[in-house]
């Protein structure tokens, strides 16, 4: 049964492979099959591809507490926490995986918490959890030598409806633009969410001046940045260009711990719009690509690697690049040919646009 299911969702992924729920379940799958590392793969897959999706966290977190990497577990957990504070289980895991460590301090807050924030359908859990708990202290009071409890076990996420969870109400030729602050988590971690959501609100505004102007149709949160898609390739490449351009302006004069660096890659394809108007097909996948590729992705690269930008870089796929080629206000040159995870066998020429040398609006005639 389980290896039929993940005959599905490789089918499911192959016609489709920014299918999100796909990843997922089949990393459940995986994971119940013994299979941890492969699963965890699709669970950084579903979580690339919707950075918001906490079910993928907490069972990547449970992948990585089996196989003894519980520092990477309580991680997850965390990030599934911030997530979603509501998704208790997670913190019924974390306990677990700092009990494993040593940390009897920080799992009995978590079991705590969990019991005291968890659901009516959970009660089975948070009566094991009590049971470990008084277990864990009469060991505790009886004699320091005695040996301490076992911990109930930690709780995967159920699956998800991979089909109609996003049914497609119509399909669309569409550019779409993927936009990641980078150091997001550096950031939260130094100087609290509070101070990055205040960088992201300023950078939101400032998107949102340009992409109005621009054909923008519609944009989706993904927690450090955003993807928005575009009527056309130039509306797409012109809005990432005066972002660039006022962000420079901005961080000239900005605290170094304000200084907004970003990240943006575009692609245009056929999209699968859903009914709350997300975007699912090749070119949403192949942007996030984009936005987020590492040298080593490149099989051909124009610059010395050592010269590769990882801040305030735009890059685009050749479809992109052949729709503004002849705009004199548009400066790029081929940046090299690379290969993505997911989409083996076929190359994409990409291009560097060189946001500094582009007209900006206020200078324009």
């Amino acid at each position: 049964k389980l290896e039929e299911a993940i005959s599905d969702y490789d089918e499911a992924i192959s016609r489709d492979p920014g299918l999100v729920q796909a990843y997922y379940n089949r990393g459940n799958a995986k994971s119940d099959l013994g299979m941890k590392q492969e699963a965890i793969s699709d669970y950084d897959e579903a979580a690339r591809l919707n950075p918001n999706f906490a079910k993928a966290y907490n069972n990547r977190a449970v992948a990585f507490s089996s196989l003894g990497k519980k520092q990477e577990a309580i991680k997850d957990y965390s990030q599934t926490l911030r997530i979603d504070p509501k998704y208790t289980i997670s913190y019924h895991n974390r306990g677990k995986a700092n009990y494993d460590l040593g940390q009897e301090e920080e799992a009995i807050k978590d079991y705590e918490t969990f019991i005291k924030k968890a659901n009516k359908s959970q009660a089975h859990i948070v009566n094991a959890d009590k049971e470990f708990l008084d277990e864990y202290r009469a060991a505790k009071e009886a004699h320091p030598e005695k040996p301490l409890p076992k911990a109930p076990d930690s709780i995967s996420s159920e699956l998800d409806d991979t089909i109609s969870a996003n049914p497609v109400t119509e399909t669309r030729s569409e550019a779409i633009l993927f936009l990641d602050i980078r150091g997001s988590t550096e950031i939260i971690n130094t100087y609290g969410g509070y101070h990055f959501f205040a960088m992201f609100n300023y950078l939101e505004s400032i998107y949102n001046k340009h992409a109005h102007q621009n054909g923008a149709v519609y944009k989706k949160g993904l927690g450090d940045g955003f993807m928005a898609v575009f009527e056309n390739n130039p509306g797409a490449v012109k809005t990432a260009i005066h972002v660039m351009q006022d962000l420079n302006k901005y961080n000239e004069t900005a605290e170094e711990k304000s200084k907004i660096n970003v990240r943006i890659g575009i692609d245009f394809g056929e999209t699968k719009v859903a009914p709350d108007n997300d975007r699912y097909g090749i070119p949403v996948n192949v942007a996030s690509r984009i936005e987020g590729i590492k040298p080593e992705a490149f099989r051909s690269l124009t610059a010395r690697e050592e010269e590769f930008p990882f801040d305030n870089r735009l890059l685009i796929s050749y479809i992109v690049y052949n729709s503004v080629k002849n705009d004199p206000d548009i400066v790029c040159k081929e940046f090299g040919w690379a290969e993505f995870k997911g989409l083996e066998g076929v190359t994409y020429n990409l291009f560097l646009i060189d946001w500094t040398n582009c007209k900006h609006p206020s200078n324009q005639d």
